[in-house]
């Protein structure tokens, strides 16, 4: 296994379910290499895709997660079938990924305000700090679920384009200080597991907690759907992961 000099891989292995992870220094996509390995990486699974610099992270839709090195970006490679979701409920792996980040950034920064923004975010402040990007593939007939996850950690925000510096922040830039990412990792990794467990035997406390933590309850807001804009109050999340307006 790759040396690696921001995280220590053993402790990793030895503190989460996961099975395997493929470290590079530098990676385009962590999403993007998980596809491409995605047949050796699904038997493995949970695999953990893992760069200390993500050059060209992907975002929902046509959007591009902007990083540096000391952000958490990572895709974890999960069997579709392990998670005992039925098909309707897997927008929930977003939303409860969501809410597992904000867990572990509201446990190692308690004076600061983390909400879930749905379907894909993590907001401090209002401000976006952290993304997720959930995908479905194929491959030799098994389907799996590729969960990436984007958290400006210490890195500054300060030197990105000018649309980024405005709309998004880090935990340094919170706060001042440098966080151990392997220990944020660990804790991350624990609570996905978690509340992934969560979304397929408990799903209302879920739901219960995304609604409390959501960003968009109990504002006006306006979806985009395709060319289709809709505008109402948000009462919070369906049973499916839905916003409900």
């Amino acid at each position: 296994m790759p040396h690696s000099p921001s995280f220590n891989l053993s402790r990793i292995l030895q503190e989460t379910s996961v099975r395997h992870i493929e470290y590079h220094e530098s990676l385009g996509s962590t999403s993007g290499l998980a596809v491409e390995l995605l047949q050796d990486l699904l038997p493995m699974a949970p695999a953990l895709v893992l760069t200390s610099q993500q050059t060209a992270g992907k975002g929902r839709g046509n959007h591009r997660w902007w990083s540096t090195t000391g952000a958490l970006t990572c895709s974890l490679v999960l069997e579709s079938a392990s998670l005992h979701l039925p098909p309707d409920r897997l927008p929930l792996v977003s939303l409860a990924t969501g809410a597992a980040v904000r867990t572990v950034l509201q446990s190692v920064a308690p004076g600061q305000l983390f909400q879930i923004k749905w379907p894909n975010d993590v907001m401090a402040h209002g401000i976006k700090i952290s993304g997720i990007l959930t995908e479905q593939h194929t491959t030799s007939g098994q389907s799996a679920l590729i969960i990436g996850i984007g958290i400006n950690v210490n890195n500054s925000l300060s030197g990105a384009p000018d649309d980024i510096r405005t709309t998004a922040t880090s935990l340094f830039d919170l706060t001042g200080q440098t966080f151990d990412l392997t220990e944020l990792l660990v804790l991350l990794l624990n609570e996905v597991e978690s509340g992934l467990r969560q979304a397929a035997e408990c799903e209302q406390a879920l739901l219960s907690d995304i609604t409390r933590n959501s960003l968009l309850t109990g504002m006006n807001v306006c979806i985009q759907s395709g060319e289709q804009q809709l505008q109402g109050y948000c009462s919070g999340i369906d049973v499916d992961g839905a916003l409900l307006v």
